[in-house]
């Protein structure tokens, strides 16, 4: 699934100058090298003690080049399937050029922010997320300050440290980080809205319908995989492009 990403973020998203990352354990398998030389992307390689679910994130963060300061994060089965709203994303760049006290913008609504959440800016489409929003981090699309970002991350894997001694193994560590769901459930909010200096937009969620995902700055149906399983709209969208069936599991990456 993650050449079909790449595939179709190269297909929709032309204009989008930005560096693509892959930050993987086994950088010098076939598969990554004809990813690599076929998509122009880099990589980032990672110890076989990163590997883990958070672990992963945070350690490809570190590794970034200092170079970059913001960054958009992707799971390899949010699959762009139409063009992205360029000037937005230009907008969300300059936002956080401009404002330090903005740590992220969330780009895919999903969920999206309250109706009664304040405007950013009047002309913008961007709304604070509030204590009353039920995530402020989701692993959706979402523009980081890297700085933010990686300190999220930090935060979490010393504070599962912490609170549960008694994972050792990366099964274990997995576990908490996956089926807990750390990250996106109050565990991991709370610590997030820690620190009041920081604001979290959310681009406005044009309505309640399904489809009105499609409608933001960087447009894919959330999401491929769902339980392990890939769902059949994944299915049909890769035959439409021309690249076949899709199957988990057979890319050694």
């Amino acid at each position: 699934m993650l050449e079909l990403q790449l595939k179709l973020l190269r297909r929709y998203a032309p204009k989008l100058h930005w560096t693509v990352f892959l930050a993987t354990e086994t950088p010098s398998t076939p598969f990554v090298k004809t990813l690599q030389k076929t998509y122009s992307i880099e990589i980032i390689p990672l110890d076989a003690s990163e590997s883990g679910f958070l672990e992963s994130r945070e350690a490809a963060l570190r590794k970034l080049p200092k170079t970059y300061t913001y960054v958009l994060s992707l799971q390899e089965d949010f699959l762009l399937d139409r063009a992205p709203m360029y000037e937005a994303l230009a907008e969300a760049c300059r936002i956080l050029d401009m404002d330090r006290s903005v740590g992220s913008l969330r780009l895919m609504p999903f969920p999206g922010p309250m109706e009664k959440d304040p405007l950013y800016h009047p002309e913008m489409d961007w709304k604070i997320l509030t204590e009353d929003d039920t995530m402020t981090f989701t692993y959706q699309a979402t523009l980081w300050r890297v700085y933010d970002l990686h300190a999220y991350y930090k935060l979490l894997l010393t504070s599962i440290e912490k609170d549960f001694p008694s994972a050792t193994t990366p099964e274990q560590k997995k576990t908490i980080a996956l089926k807990m769901n750390c990250a996106e459930t109050h565990y991991g909010q709370s610590k997030l809205r820690s620190n009041p200096n920081v604001l979290h937009l959310c681009w406005d969620r044009a309505g309640s319908w399904a489809n009105a995902v499609y409608l933001c700055p960087f447009p894919y149906r959330p999401t491929a995989i769902v339980q392990g399983k890939i769902e059949p709209f994944a299915q049909e969208l890769s035959k439409r492009e021309g690249f076949g069936e899709l199957t988990l599991g057979d890319e050694k990456n």
